[in-house]
């Protein structure tokens, strides 16, 4: 571990919790509080056990560094207006939040196809980032 990834670490463990309390205050309009506190605290084991150096024989993988924060707006992704205005009327306006929707939740939307989805997966990777449940190309 390098001397700044502790520092990258507690950054991303900072963005985390400031996306927790905004979804979590969204979702306790909708009544959805439960699942969003079950789902703060999995991602927080999952960053904490991540943060922990464990031994491996295997060769690690080339990390990426992604190229946009995950507050950058999803207008800097420059994807197609379909698939811009669907993912915005879902509520993913940063980077950040369109990764942590699945497949299945964007084919879900409205006027999204696979079309959509192949470019959002592209540019999303272009950037750094995948979406929930897939691993990085």
């Amino acid at each position: 571990m390098t001397t700044e990834q502790p520092a990258l670490l507690q950054e991303l463990l900072r963005t985390v919790e400031d996306l927790y309390y905004k979804v979590h205050d969204a979702a306790y309009h909708t009544g959805f509080v439960n699942g969003v506190t079950a789902s703060r605290e999995h991602l927080s084991e999952l960053l904490v056990s991540a943060a922990e150096p464990t031994p491996s024989a295997e060769p690690q993988k080339h990390v990426r560094t992604p190229s946009l924060p995950p507050d950058a707006d999803i207008d800097e992704l420059k994807l197609s207006s379909r698939a811009r205005n669907a993912a915005k009327r879902a509520g993913a306006h940063t980077v950040g939040a369109l990764a942590t929707r699945s497949a299945d939740d964007l084919l879900d939307l409205m006027y999204f196809g696979t079309k959509s989805l192949d470019e959002v997966r592209a540019k999303l990777g272009a950037a750094g980032y995948a979406l929930r449940g897939e691993e990085l190309a």
